[in-house]
């Protein structure tokens, strides 16, 4: 059961994705490149500032190890498919959340990595 509720949940992110990607156009995904300010920005803000507050938020209240740990993997990982969603029911740029989207998580590759060995080294032991 859990099988075909996984397969069902991954058939509709991705017919998600498609419609929210068929009301865009290459001319919008054009048109970050040339503001890349914003992107720029986003990207900041997903790499530097959220893995930081986790961070700290992991810091300020005195919690176990893997749940300190959780809060750092959790503010380290890019956004995903749900962020373009809110992007669109808000009438936010969806062209930007697309992009923020794909570019946050193919560099993520390299990021999470290294944010998980900066951040949340010292919450790892050998028991965990």
């Amino acid at each position: 059961m859990q099988d075909a509720l996984s397969v069902l949940l991954g058939f509709i992110v991705s017919l998600l994705m498609l419609g929210l990607g068929s009301t865009t156009s290459i001319k919008d995904f054009k048109h970050q490149l040339k503001n890349w300010p914003a992107p720029a920005i986003g990207f900041l803000c997903q790499v530097v500032i959220m893995p930081l507050l986790a961070y700290g938020a992991a810091n300020a209240f005195d919690l176990s190890d893997p749940i300190s740990l959780s809060i750092v993997a959790i503010g380290a990982t890019p956004g995903g498919s749900t962020s373009n969603l809110f992007a669109k029911w808000s009438a936010g740029d969806l062209p930007l959340s697309i992009t923020m989207t794909v570019c946050s998580n193919l560099l993520s590759f390299g990021t999470l990595p290294g944010l998980l060995a900066l951040y949340g080294s010292q919450y790892t032991s050998d028991s965990l």
